[in-house]
């Protein structure tokens, strides 16, 4: 009851404030916190996206379907805030090698993803976001890691999947995040023993305070980022062992501890009996300490203070998706306990702060709620077809909430690569809301028993993340505070839009000229490519005060050319065009768990036996184990055409290489930041780590025949190499750099649309050269990053013998590099940007034979059917067929979805 009455005055006290010009006293700021707090989330809701998949994991040449749905926070309604969802796929670098712009409606839209030009096999994430979101930094992105595979070199043999495997020697670059730098690793390693660990210290509530008990969460890791099961003592900082601490299996351990002055320690043995020490957060002397017993059904918080505090008017919120579900004051001059009943919360993570009247949080900690069971959460999966034959009709029913919006697959178990890793209640009521990767989520939605309690506990305590930041609710902390802002607020997308902002030219020589008042038109055109349309689209704007401009855009797919022209006093003038469109995140640290196979989950129906099959379809013959109708297969028809150029043929390096940059698109992008465009030698120093070396062609020698009748041109030269003095005076592949560039500390030898032009870094004292094949030593070494379109990189040692052959070379195992350059420019006239726009994905319909009315033949679909856009009647009910294929003789079912209110539908 007094509790009751003291939130009746707060209430009161809310309603009020705006109205008190007085000084504020200790409660008023208080409760103008709590006011920040219960409005907040209202002026800024959040959004969380999810998609659903039409499989687990994929082959080169495949197609990643898709379904993203997205909810408002403040509500749990499915999203009307921004309209235009940004789905990007990672290689496993962390390169965004492509970016889908997805329309969404009523919070729901759809997509997918091609393989057939993904550059190498490995594990490729998946992530989604919209640019409002960005605002929350990186951690509230989507994300989902899955297998690509090689393609089968037979077809339809998926029995043996295979990922490409690279040597230390020839690893790939890493733009990824590397581990959280919350983990304290050790300072050496040995070759033979896992003895190096990393340990993440977790004091519950945030500090450890001198003189009062707090629980410490710790997590434990080996040399390759993997759970480590281990056991150690805690030292105290005279050395004394306090008592003796172990890990779960995964690496999480637990221990109590009343800290005094000084820094504590734990210590660990490692496999070859090394003592490995690591130092925990030194303790505050004054502070609060919050202890929260999950584990009963009455969840209780104990606040304690020391002595500074005990006097101090304090207040608390309880934060269930941005919202304030309960807060209160309280004063800790002796240990307060708060009680919430479990019953009356919110399922998913909870968010307990403690805080001062200054704002400051004081402590602050996560607990988990686990939903209880229902059939309302569920989509039952009836089907409707006993048996599967091959190419059979197949009928299942759908059951679930009235006008719930689905997406079904269904998937050939024989063909599955990889497991599920979460469903869509998982995401939106846990790994939304935590930090990292969650290596089993399904587990903490299995029961609510007291094993399950304490496990979703100890997650809380060493991955907990506010993703609801109570710093901005109280406005003690600013948007830029944030760990991964976009470095400006970003807006909502509610259609298509061009925006930037126009800066001087960066041409010394030209004139310049004002920002503000000139006139910018933008032209869009679909008239190349083979989606191609003929539609156009004009707009025109005058730039503000400090040079911005803005375009609203009609709901158009695909890529556009896209010319912006810009006139001051009616003439053309040059300017710098700078577009604000590049917002993408950080590419995200991938746990080791995440790029290794999962257990596979079972199948729905199984195949009848093939007796039977045969005895009743005559028609139908077995060969190499599946029934088919005996065709005539035309294999790919392959046409040669005589006015192709070879040259302009990037299979060519692509052939070999491992590693591919899109400089078209990074050139853009600089472009668009507004920034000087740097040369091709610089651009990839700054790209990848492993050039190293001069950014400069420098150090330039030049080959000479020691027979003065003999030509460079010939097919066969060699000679000794001396400083070029002047200008070159024989063919310009007669050069050779000393200075330059290398990759790995290796020299690289360069090809520029498929000719051999030069080496950088190289250390002989001649060359000795056989030229292969048609070379005109007509190229040239490009100057700067625009006049570059692609990159390869080739550390196979045989690369470069498709162009020449040197003695030299064998010895020294040049990287090959194919540069790719353009052979005609845009004239750069004053005035006239040219560059592309991304409209909206056109999403590409599942392709499935019809086998009603054509033969059954061979069919070699993983997923055998993907429908994204079900949607259930006045009775909850929806109904999906499709065809089977040719060999399928177990299929698993996977169906998800939103109900109407913005509940997540799983099928299990």
């Amino acid at each position: 009851m007094r509790r009751m009455w003291r939130r009746i005055c707060i209430l009161w006290m809310l309603a009020i404030v705006p109205t008190i010009v007085f000084a504020q006293t200790d409660l008023e700021k208080v409760v103008e916190y709590m006011k920040h707090g219960l409005v907040f989330n209202k002026l800024y809701p959040q959004e969380k996206v999810y998609l659903h998949f039409d499989n687990t994991g994929y082959f080169k040449g495949e197609r990643i379907y898709f379904k993203a749905y997205s909810i408002r926070t403040d509500t749990g309604a499915p999203s009307d805030i921004s309209r235009v969802l940004y789905v990007e796929l990672l290689n496993p670098s962390g390169d965004v090698v492509q970016t889908n712009k997805v329309k969404m409606e009523k919070g729901v839209g759809y997509g997918d993803l091609p393989l057939d030009s993904v550059f190498g096999t490995g594990f490729y994430e998946v992530r989604a976001y919209t640019r409002y979101m960005r605002n929350w930094g990186n951690d509230v992105v989507f994300s989902r890691v899955f297998p690509v595979y090689r393609k089968p070199k037979v077809e339809g043999d998926y029995r043996n999947p295979q990922i490409d495997e690279l040597s230390y020697i020839h690893r790939l670059p890493d733009g990824r995040e590397q581990l959280d730098a919350g983990y304290t690793p050790t300072k050496k390693k040995t070759s033979k023993y896992s003895s190096t660990y990393k340990v993440g210290f977790y004091p519950e509530g945030g500090d450890l305070v001198e003189g009062i008990s707090s629980r410490v969460a710790f997590r434990v890791l080996d040399d390759e980022n993997r759970h480590a099961e281990v056991m150690g003592i805690l030292t105290d900082p005279q050395g004394t062992e306090v008592c003796t601490v172990t890990t779960n299996a995964d690496g999480i351990g637990v221990f109590e501890l009343t800290p005094k002055s000084g820094v504590y320690s734990l210590v660990l043995t490692t496999d070859g009996g090394k003592r490995k020490e690591f130092k925990l957060p030194e303790a505050k002397s004054q502070g609060c300490v919050l202890t929260v017993n999950t584990l009963n059904d009455a969840i209780t918080a104990l606040v304690r203070a020391s002595d500074a505090y005990q006097s101090e008017l304090l207040g608390y919120t309880l934060i269930n998706r941005g919202a304030v579900l309960s807060y209160d004051t309280l004063t800790a001059y002796k240990p307060i306990e708060l009680e919430f009943d479990r019953s009356q919360l919110q399922p998913g993570v909870n968010q307990l702060t403690l805080f001062n009247s200054e704002g400051r949080i004081l402590a602050e900690r996560l607990f988990f709620v686990c939903p209880p069971k229902s059939d309302s959460d569920s989509v039952f999966v009836k089907t409707e077809t006993s048996s599967l034959v091959p190419c059979g009709k197949v009928r299942v029913g759908l059951k679930t909430a009235p006008g719930a919006s689905l997406s079904f697959s269904a998937m050939d178990a024989a063909t599955l690569t990889d497991g599920k890793v979460g469903n869509a209640l998982t995401w939106m009521l846990l790994s939304s809301d935590v930090k990292g990767y969650i290596h089993n989520p399904d587990y903490y939605f299995e029961s609510d028993d007291k094993e399950h309690r304490q496990a979703a506990d100890l997650l809380m305590m060493v991955q907990g993340w506010r993703r609801y930041d109570w710093g901005l609710y109280t406005g003690a902390r600013q948007w830029k505070d944030i760990d991964g802002f976009p470095g400006k607020f970003q807006p909502i997308e509610n259609q298509l839009y061009v925006h930037g902002q126009l800066k001087p030219d960066m041409n010394k020589w030209r004139k310049k000229h004002p920002v503000n008042g000139v006139d910018l038109r933008v032209f869009l055109f679909n008239t190349t490519g083979e989606n191609a349309t003929g539609e156009h689209y004009t707009g025109e704007a005058v730039t503000d005060s400090v040079g911005g401009y803005a375009f609203k855009l009609p709901d158009i797919e695909g890529e556009w050319e896209m010319q912006m022209q810009t006139k001051y006093n009616d003439k053309n003038a040059a300017y710098t065009v700078a577009v604000d469109r590049h917002f993408s995140p950080a590419p995200r640290y991938l746990s080791p768990y995440e790029t290794e196979p999962t257990p596979l989950p079972e199948p729905f129906v199984k195949a009848k036996e093939e007796a039977e099959q045969a005895d009743k379809d005559p028609t139908l013959q077995k060969r190499d184990g599946v029934y088919v109708i005996p065709t005539v297969k035309i294999k790919k028809r392959y046409f040669t055409n005589t006015s192709y150029s070879p040259w302009f043929d990037e299979t060519t390096g692509a052939r070999k290489s491992t590693v591919f940059y899109d400089v078209d698109e990074a050139t853009d992008k600089i472009a668009d930041l507004g920034e000087p465009m740097p040369t091709i030698y610089q651009w990839l120093k700054s790209k990848n780590s492993f050039f190293t070396g001069d950014d400069e062609l420098n150090d330039m020698y030049q080959v000479i025949s020691e027979d003065e009748d003999s030509e460079f041109v010939s097919t066969e030269s060699s000679g000794k190499l001396e400083p070029v003095v002047g200008d070159v005076t024989t063919d310009y592949r007669s050069v050779i750099y000393k200075g330059g560039l290398r990759y790995k500390n290796r020299p690289i030898l360069w090809i520029v649309n498929n000719q051999y032009v030069t080496i950088t870094q190289y250390t002989a004292n001649t060359f000795t050269v056989t030229w292969n094949g048609n070379d005109s030593g007509a190229e040239r070494m490009p100057d700067f990053m625009d006049e570059v379109k692609s990159v390869y990189i080739s550390e196979d040692d045989d690369a470069y013998t498709k162009f020449i052959r040197a003695n030299e070379l064998a010895a020294i195992h040049p990287i090959t590099i194919y540069l790719y350059v353009h052979k005609r420019f845009y004239n750069n006239e004053k005035g006239i940007r040219r560059t592309h726009f991304q409209g909206y994905n056109k999403p590409t319909t599942f392709q499935m034979e019809d086998y009603s009315v054509m033969p059954p033949m061979e069919d070699f679909r993983r997923t055998i059917f993907w429908k994204p856009d079900i949607q259930t009647d006045a009775n909850g009910n929806a109904t999906v067929e499709f065809y089977n294929n040719s060999s399928c003789k177990h299929v698993y079912f996977s169906a998800e979805g939103f109900t109407q209110e913005g509940k997540p539908l799983v099928s299990e």
